[in-house]
């Protein structure tokens, strides 16, 4: 049966926070994963009463957080998967700043997770680079790009060692 799986085969679940859509949001201030933790949990007691509260202690858990590529990382079991689902979409702000949570992917193992997460955070840098127009590139401007590279390749590596 599905409850006597081991942690490593439950499902993560990966959703996105787009980008600030106006000045009023950017701030110095990042988000951790307490704080969308602890708004996803609000979500799900609100919703769920007193049966959210008690399963969301034990069976979710936000392994990470990317603020360049707005990227969260959820892992939540199975049966539970489609009620976190459900309060990240009721999701409306965290830390009072105002969100719009997708899904982007729904991995049954950590593996193929992370492997998601990579790409999804490797094709946000490159949208965002406009690796097109590389080409005509001015010395600092390069310089720039290998820079943003390194810090992109750091945040990776993250995403590589997160634990399922």
């Amino acid at each position: 049966s599905s409850s006597n799986k081991n942690p490593i085969q439950r499902k993560p679940e990966h959703f996105k926070l787009p980008p600030p859509q106006d000045d009023e949001t950017t701030t110095t201030e990042l988000l951790t994963t307490r704080d969308i933790y602890n708004a996803i949990k609000s979500v799900v007691t609100s919703s769920f009463g007193l049966w959210g509260d008690a399963t969301i202690n034990r069976l979710l858990q936000v392994r990470l957080y990317d603020n360049p590529s707005k990227l969260i990382m959820i892992r939540a079991n199975r049966s539970i998967a489609p009620h976190i689902q459900s309060a990240v979409t009721l999701l409306t702000t965290i830390e009072s700043k105002a969100v719009i949570l997708t899904t982007v992917s729904l991995n049954g193992s950590p593996r193929t997770a992370k492997l998601a997460a990579l790409r999804y955070m490797k094709q946000s840098f490159s949208s965002s680079c406009h690796d097109d127009s590389n080409k005509n590139m001015t010395k600092h401007e390069r310089h720039l790009y290998e820079r943003e590279l390194r810090r992109l390749k750091e945040r990776l590596e993250q995403v590589r060692t997160v634990d399922g």
